[in-house]
């Protein structure tokens, strides 16, 4: 475990007389620090380093070590490691039934509710799944991977639409993003969104993207190749969906945060450098990722945060933005909109981090 030094607020800061913005959290998986351009990365990934000139980078954005706590914490506003959540969760585990989680709060609050992707948050029953947990809405996969084109974890299919077993043709990072697109196409117009875009990729295994117009000749790691190859696709695919964003004109009213759930596996082809440390390791490598806030109507365009923000900040953060009342002592995390918008030192606090 490790202890980090953050700060505190707990400013509403939603505007007086403006409607609460469409939210989309895109989290991608074992995303290392040095696997973006905007780090100098070799790995070319234009959309996402758009993002982050077109925003905020957060430079000190703290998460878990390994996904599930990561995930625990980002829809909770809870630290994970106090109901025993400090690894990838097993089958018959689940996130606690009695918490709260995001999308609840939002869906209470009118939101749409939509969850695109990797839940590995529990899936002893169908209470534990998203849809009894907020989300009105669930495409993708339970488990923590599968195969990128059959779909199978282990020796079964873990591909559902709204709890149903569903077998369809296609590479996940392609379907994840069509499923995105359909639901933003197909909304509700008076009522704003929540879609948590949980991309698995560029999670193991290690599959060539078939028809991929890159290859990456220049790297001569057969690992780190393919591993390049599928942050390329997914960034890709980021941009077709902010593309979707602009024509539907929904850029000025949608607050978009990018994140990975932990640092990259240096032996599976990631690339943290210059941190210190791994996927599963309690230094920097293993828990300080590529992080970037947009909102083209509230944030400026290249500014950089240096503050840390930490994961179980997200839920009452976005709450917060979305109007959403709360008491803040129900949450480990604090409203960190202050420092994401405006730069604002924190007092101190202490966070204690590890897997």
């Amino acid at each position: 475990m490790v202890a980090f030094l953050g700060s505190c607020t707990d400013i509403n800061t939603a505007d007086e007389g403006a409607g609460p913005p469409n939210i989309i959290f895109i989290l991608v998986d074992d995303l290392g620090w040095g696997d973006v351009g905007y780090h100098g990365s070799k790995i070319r990934t234009p959309n996402i380093d758009n993002l982050a000139a077109g925003g905020t980078r957060l430079e000190r954005s703290y998460v878990f070590p390994v996904c599930s706590p990561t995930r625990a914490a980002l829809l909770s506003g809870k630290n994970p490691l106090k109901f025993g959540i400090d690894g990838p969760m097993a089958h018959d585990e689940v996130l606690p039934l009695g918490i709260k989680l995001l999308p609840q709060w939002l869906n209470e609050a009118g939101y749409q509710t939509w969850m695109v992707g990797k839940w590995h948050l529990g899936l002893r029953s169908p209470e534990a799944m998203p849809n009894a947990r907020g989300f009105e809405h669930f495409y993708g996969l339970l488990g923590g991977f599968h195969d990128y084109y059959t779909h199978v974890f282990y020796d079964g299919l873990d591909w559902q639409r709204n709890g149903k077993s569903v077998r369809e043709e296609g590479h996940s990072t392609d379907l994840l993003t069509q499923e995105a697109l359909s639901l933003i196409e197909t909304r509700d117009l008076d009522v704003p969104f929540f879609l948590y875009l949980a991309y698995n990729a560029p999670h193991t295994p290690l599959q060539t993207i078939i028809g991929s117009s890159d290859d990456f000749p220049e790297i001569t790691d057969p690992d780190r190749r393919v591993y390049a190859q599928m942050v390329a696709d997914l960034d890709e695919k980021v941009g077709v969906v902010l593309d979707r964003l602009e024509r539907e004109n929904l850029l000025e009213s949608t607050l978009i945060v990018f994140a990975s759930d932990n640092g990259g596996a240096l032996h599976l082809g990631s690339r943290n450098t210059p941190l210190k440390g791994y996927k599963s390791s309690a230094f920097e490598g293993g828990m300080r990722t590529p992080a970037i806030v947009s909102w083209a109507s509230r944030l400026s365009a290249g500014r950089s945060v240096s503050e840390p923000i930490f994961v179980q900040d997200w839920t009452p953060t976005l709450l917060a933005v979305a109007g959403i009342d709360f008491d803040p002592t129900e949450f480990d995390g604090v409203n960190a909109w202050s420092v994401v918008s405006k730069g604002e030192k924190q007092k101190p606090r202490t966070v204690v981090m590890g897997g």
